[in-house]
């Protein structure tokens, strides 16, 4: 759960109906947070 903490408090502004979109969004891309903090601590984007 650290790594999801990590990459939602870089955003601004979310909403409560964001963290499912997100979390939809991560585990389709990355396949978890951990794997998404990944790619974005070497390309400074996920």
């Amino acid at each position: 759960m650290n790594a999801l903490n990590v990459l939602w408090n870089s955003e601004e502004n979310w909403r409560p109906g964001q963290v499912d979109r997100g979390m939809s969004y991560i585990k389709q891309r990355y396949g978890s947070p951990a794997n998404a903090l990944k790619f974005r601590n070497a390309n400074k984007w996920y």
